[in-house]
C-alpha cells in the first residue's frame, strides 16, 4: 500500500531525540511530476539559474525529472521555512555545495531515474543519495576497495549480492561525500579507494584481516572529521579521537522499497532522522508547504 505524507519509512540504526533536527524526503518523481509542475507554476519557487540549467538538459525525460526533483525540495524548504525561504537563491561553498545563506537550514538532493531523495536538517550537515537497482561494471579491485571502506562507514550490514552490496556500499560513500562537502571523488582518496594512499584488499586471504583494518582506520577517521592522512598503524585498533572543530559524522542506510539504494549522512547527535514521502497530487503537497 503506498504511503501517506505522514507514514515514516522504514529505517535502522537512528539515533533518536524528542527535538526535531532533520527529515528525509522520498519523492516519486514519475508519479508526483504534474502535481509538481503545476504547484510551481502557482507559486513561482524556482531561481532563475535553476531554469537556466533546466534549458540547458536536452532530454525531455531528464529535464522534466530534475525539474520536478527541484520544485520537490523547494516545496520542503517552504514547509519548514516558509515561502520566503523556498524562494532564496542557494549560495554555493568553496566546495560547491549549495546552501541557503540567509536562513539555519542545510539540504541535500539525489536522483535517480524516477525518483528523489531529499534531506533538510537545522543548525547541522545533511548528505542524502539514491540509487535504481542497476548492473554495474567495475573492475574488481575498485569494488573491493569501495566496499571495504564503505562497510565501516556505517552498523548496517551489507548485502550478499554482489551488486546490492556494491549499489549499498556507494550511496554510503556519496551521502557522506555529500554532508562533508568535498565531492565524492576526494571522498574516495580520503577513503584510500583511489590515489594509492591505502592499497586495495589483497586476493590472499592470510593478508585479508590487515588489508581490512586499513579500511576501517581510513572510515574511522573521515567520521571523526580528519581530512588529512592518518597514521594507519596507529589508528588500525583504537579509537580515532573527533578532529577539533570538525562535523563527527554517522551514516545509516534507509529501507526504501526493492530496487532501491539510498543513505543518509548527518552529523552524530542530530536526533532522529524522520523519512516521509511527498505527496504525489497538488493538494497534498499544498497543504505540505502551508
Amino acid at each position: 500500500m503506498p504511503h501517506s505524507a505522514s507514514d515514516d519509512v522504514r529505517h535502522t540504526n537512528v539515533l533518536h531525540s524528542d527535538v526535531w533536527h532533520s527529515e528525509i524526503w522520498f519523492v516519486d518523481i514519475a508519479a508526483a511530476a504534474p502535481a509538481l509542475q503545476a504547484f510551481e507554476a502557482r507559486h513561482l519557487l524556482l531561481s532563475a539559474a535553476e531554469h537556466e540549467r533546466a534549458v540547458a538538459l536536452r532530454d525531455d525525460l531528464v529535464r522534466s525529472e530534475w525539474l520536478a526533483a527541484h520544485i520537490a525540495l523547494r516545496a520542503i524548504i517552504g514547509h519548514v521555512g516558509g515561502p520566503d525561504v523556498a524562494r532564496q537563491t542557494f549560495a554555493v561553498t568553496e566546495r560547491g555545495k549549495p546552501y541557503l545563506a540567509q536562513s539555519p537550514y542545510a539540504f541535500s538532493l539525489s536522483h535517480a531515474p524516477g525518483v528523489a531523495l531529499i534531506g533538510l536538517t537545522t543548525g547541522w550537515t545533511i548528505g542524502v543519495d539514491i540509487e535504481r537497482h542497476r548492473e554495474v561494471r567495475i573492475g574488481e579491485v575498485r569494488r573491493a576497495g569501495i566496499e571495504a571502506a564503505a562497510e565501516h562507514l556505517s552498523a548496517d550490514v551489507l548485502q550478499c549480492d554482489p551488486t546490492m552490496r556494491f549499489l549499498q556500499a556507494w550511496v554510503r560513500i556519496e551521502a557522506l561525500a555529500k554532508a562533508d562537502g568535498c565531492g565524492v571523488g576526494r571522498m574516495l582518496t580520503r577513503l584510500g579507494v583511489r590515489g594509492g594512499a591505502v592499497s586495495p584488499p589483497s586476493a590472499d586471504a592470510s593478508r585479508l584481516g590487515a588489508d581490512i583494518a586499513v579500511f576501517a582506520a581510513r572510515a574511522r577517521a573521515v567520521l571523526a572529521g580528519a581530512d588529512q592522512d592518518v597514521e594507519l598503524a596507529d589508528q588500525a585498533t583504537s579509537p580515532v579521537a573527533p578532529v577539533r572543530g570538525a562535523s563527527v559524522l554517522t551514516v545509516v542506510d534507509l529501507a526504501l522499497g526493492d530496487g532501491l539504494y539510498a543513505a543518509v549522512a548527518s552529523e552524530a547527535g542530530a536526533g532522529r532522522v524522520v523519512c516521509r514521502r511527498l505527496p504525489d497530487h497538488l493538494e497534498g503537497i499544498e497543504k505540505l508547504f502551508g
